[in-house]
């Protein structure tokens, strides 16, 4: 029968962290939850002293410690990984034993196995959890995990892949599997912004107030608690103010956009405005253009009468003219042929008003001549008259 309680339908907050839940789903028979988990990596991590068990100054120092792949991976170790019981946060007690199971578990591990890559060895399992509220809170966010266990504590100082370290894990028995809000797995646990600056809390620390560490440029820090919230708080009133900034840059762009194609269409309205006044006719010019349009209609009635086009623009009526004079079609002739066309009209009319004004001229001569010499002839005449009058 499935519990009526789980909320099977609900899907968990899953990312592919090493130390968060994997392939999470609701059992649809049981409403269990089953995920994929990391239990374990090997490599160097972080712990406070008295985490260690140190004492003294060394209690609040931070130092590295090696889980040697050898030793993640060794037969006495990977025994005690099966069949884990799953509690909700680490036991206040620290170890599950047959006098608290009832209470604290939850669920149980199965299906261990080993993955090795070029960097790291990781030991996986398959968790079920089995109580209501712990499902209920690990599809509301509390996703990741954090193995209890005993171990031998070696001091050794060495170079792991390149990392220092001081002390050494060894004979590792695993007792418990928690799910937790937040685990351990060294840099990967890191609350990191996009400025890549990272505080970590520990858990003890956490609950006492004492230290937090944080990255500044690349170097870490132990500050207290408050200091380390301050500190984020600046860097994202920082963010914050950067983020406003570049809004802000790029509003300049953006109206320093609008008004550089506002300043064009100015310019261009200038432009416009420039080559209409200097297209206007000055009173001279105008003058001259209408002497002139007088001076080719006078001419053109000349020569086609009362034929003059419908059409007044000079073009036209030097096409008139052209067709007149010479008895031809000028369609599809050019402006610049009709021209040149009408030019020799003026030249033939100019001859031809030269040679009638000579004929005139000789006419006007010819008719003085003429009345001349009738003028002496009546003159001699009348004096011949008188002479025999004897007058």
């Amino acid at each position: 029968m499935v519990n009526k309680k789980c909320k099977c339908n609900k899907k968990p907050q899953v990312s592919n962290d090493a130390i968060r839940m994997l392939e999470n789903k609701i059992d649809p028979n049981t409403g269990f939850l089953h995920s994929k988990v990391a239990i374990c990596r090997s490599g160097v991590q972080e712990y406070l002293g008295r985490e260690l068990g140190l004492t003294g100054d060394d209690a609040l120092k931070m130092f590295n410690v090696l889980r040697h792949p050898d030793d993640v991976t060794s037969e006495a170790s990977l025994s005690t990984y099966k069949n884990l019981v799953v509690t909700d946060d680490h036991p206040s007690e620290g170890w599950v034993n047959i006098d608290n199971i009832k209470e604290l578990q939850k669920g149980q591990l199965s299906e261990t196995q080993i993955d090795s890559t070029q960097d790291e060895v990781h030991i996986y399992g398959m968790m079920t959890v089995t109580d209501t509220d712990l499902i209920e809170k690990a599809m509301n966010g509390k996703i990741e995990v954090s193995l209890g266990y005993a171990r031998e504590l070696i001091a050794e100082d060495g170079i792991y892949k390149g990392i220092p370290y001081q002390y050494k894990y060894t004979n590792i028995i695993a007792n418990h599997l928690s799910v937790v809000d937040r685990g351990r797995c060294g840099s990967t646990c890191a609350i990191t912004n996009d400025k890549k600056n990272v505080i970590i809390h520990d858990e003890e620390q956490k609950k006492e107030g004492v230290l937090v560490k944080i990255m500044i440029n690349g170097v870490e820090f132990e500050v207290s608690e408050e200091v380390g919230k301050a500190i984020m708080a600046e860097r994202e009133s920082k963010e914050i103010e950067t983020e406003d900034a570049e809004q802000m840059s790029e509003k300049i762009e953006e109206l320093e956009t609008a008004n550089d194609k506002l300043t064009a269409k100015v310019d261009n309205l200038e432009a416009k405005i420039k080559a209409t006044n200097d297209s206007k006719l000055s009173d001279v010019d105008l003058n001259k253009m209408v002497i002139e349009r007088a001076a080719l209609v006078s001419f053109a009635s000349g020569i086609i009468g009362d034929s003059m086009p419908d059409n007044t623009e000079p073009m036209a009526i030097k096409k008139a003219v052209v067709e007149k004079h010479f008895n031809i079609s000028v369609d599809g002739k050019s402006e610049a042929y009709i021209d040149a066309r009408f030019e020799m009209v003026q030249e033939d009319q100019l001859s031809h008003d030269s040679s009638v004004k000579k004929l005139a001229d000789d006419m006007q001569k010819e008719k003085e001549k003429v009345q001349t010499t009738n003028d002496a002839k009546a003159t001699e005449a009348r004096q011949a008259y008188l002479k025999r009058k004897g007058l």
